[in-house]
């Protein structure tokens, strides 16, 4: 099984329930399911990303982790997508772009 780190952000509060439906729908537990502030981490495949988007009623998203690493700077994160082998997500055809929150992002948009 071909397990990707998935993070589900949801409405402040709701981490709780968000992470009981996360079990119910795929199984995950322990480890592999970690309430966090803001959301749900989860270790899955992509057949239960698909189940998550398409039946849950709390995660606002089901986002794929591509990179982890800590970051300073916008020179470290710079350097941490440079990391990421992005041809294996996109083709040169296709396009995409990151957006930090301004209100509560650490670098400059």
């Amino acid at each position: 099984m071909n397990d990707l780190s998935f993070f589900l952000p949801c409405a402040a509060g709701v981490e709780e329930f968000l992470a009981q439906e996360v079990h119910a729908l795929t199984g995950r537990a322990g480890q592999d399911l970690l309430t966090l502030r803001g959301g749900v981490r989860v270790r899955a495949d992509w057949r239960d990303a698909l189940k998550l988007n398409l039946h849950s009623r709390l995660a606002q998203r089901v986002l794929v982790e591509l990179a982890h690493a800590p970051y300073r700077s916008e020179n470290d994160l710079y350097a941490i997508a440079n990391g990421v082998a992005w041809e294996i997500w996109f083709t040169p055809k296709q396009t995409s772009r990151s957006r930090p929150r301004p209100s509560t992002a650490r670098c400059r948009a």
